[in-house]
């Protein structure tokens, strides 16, 4: 039971069996918290998946279902002593978790910004992976609702609709659920910078809870409105098949009073796509007030300053969008549009080479290719310029 899907740790000072389960795209052979979690007295069994198939075809090294990973693993807890078993993981991971710790009846299950319910529109399940979304085995109310053996601690960023969503799904079930204020997806690097993913594991299996209040996000108002997460992201779906007929219907039964940051933010994306910009930036620079950090927040802010002919502004949050994800290639994209404008055409030339350089689109391409053209038109004129000069020498 080793090899390029599992890795083992043993410290038999106590007999509790760690279970951590890496994320979506860890690459073969590595593996998720290896060097915050080494350390821990027991047996740890850091996990991997092939493909992006959510654990749910077993585990390679292992078993080729989850049956008969299940039993082998209970089988090695047995003859090592095992009397406990902590399941970890987060994003995918997190899911592996929540499967595994059921299956297994473990005795406690820490997920961190993970899916529960597979395959919905637009998540990362759904986009990534090529699960069998269909499979009664593997739906919501299979993996976490029967054992009432496991304790379940949820940790979900108030940032991020999918995260957000799943765990409306499983909120009436009393499991330990913690949102965490203006983080999205990837917020175990922060909660691993701040304190240490240790502390935390440590903080949750002695039973102290989340290590700092400032970091929760408790308000009785969060709460209200977060009875209508499901309309949110309803919403977040709408507005990215651009539908807006059905945008305007949720729209209409999401309270105007709403403090959420998505609500914030996908109200003002369908107000964008329906060239209602005024309304749209209003909306876009509250959820920019609530976080500033939210990518998306700051492009699509920057996309409505650029419309409503505020240049200057759009390329500021822009830039702030490439600095917090240098990746972004869209950004690039806009950007190089408003350099275009101002008859930066080397700058424009970065951007849109920057742009195709992340991801090929024909956009970006033709956008460059305007550019070349121009360059070349005032290299050629120079020339014509210089020529003419000379042969007058």
């Amino acid at each position: 039971m080793q090899g390029d899907f599992v890795k083992i740790a043993k410290n038999y000072s106590a007999k509790t069996a760690y279970l951590v389960f890496s994320a979506m795209s860890v690459p073969q052979g590595s593996f998720q918290m290896t060097k915050a979690l080494a350390k821990f007295s027991g047996l740890i069994l850091f996990l991997n998946d092939q493909d992006n198939n959510w654990y749910q075809h077993g585990i390679p090294g292992i078993g080729e279902s989850t049956a008969e990973t299940v039993s082998k693993l209970k089988a090695t807890f047995e003859s090592e002593g095992i009397e406990r078993i902590v399941c970890i993981g987060a994003s995918m991971g997190g899911y592996g978790a929540a499967l595994y710790g059921e299956l297994l009846e473990a005795d406690l299950v820490i997920c961190i910004s993970c899916e529960l319910q597979l395959g919905l529109p637009f998540s990362r399940s759904a986009l990534h992976s090529t699960v069998n979304q269909e499979d009664a085995r593997y739906s919501i109310d299979k993996i976490i609702r029967h054992n009432t053996k496991t304790k379940f601690i949820f940790v979900v960023g108030t940032s991020d609709i999918i995260d957000l969503y799943n765990i409306s799904l499983v909120s009436d079930c009393g499991f330990e659920i913690y949102f965490l204020k203006n983080k999205n997806h990837f917020l175990t690097q922060d909660l691993h910078t701040e304190f240490s993913l240790e502390t935390i594991i440590q903080d949750f299996e002695t039973g102290r809870g989340f290590p700092h209040e400032s970091w929760l996000e408790e308000s009785e108002q969060f709460q209200k409105d977060f009875l209508h997460i499901d309309k949110v992201y309803e919403l977040y779906v709408a507005v990215r098949r651009r539908n807006h007929d059905r945008c305007a219907e949720l729209v209409s039964q999401i309270p105007t009073d709403s403090t959420l940051e998505t609500a914030k933010l996908y109200t003002g994306m369908y107000y964008s796509r329906i060239k209602k910009y005024a309304e749209a930036e209003n909306l876009l620079g509250q959820a920019m007030e609530i976080n500033s950090a939210n990518r998306e927040t700051v492009f699509q802010l920057a996309i409505c300053k650029r419309a409503l002919g505020k240049f200057d502004e759009a390329a500021k949050l822009y830039t702030l969008v490439l600095e917090q994800d240098p990746g972004y290639a869209a950004a690039h994209h806009h950007l190089g549009m408003i350099e275009e404008r101002y008859k930066n055409l080397d700058k424009a030339v970065f951007h849109f080479e920057s742009a195709m350089a992340i991801k090929a689109e024909p956009q970006y391409a033709a956008n460059l290719v305007s550019v070349l053209e121009k360059q070349v038109t005032e290299i050629t004129h120079r020339i014509q310029e210089l020529t003419t000069l000379s042969s007058q020498a």
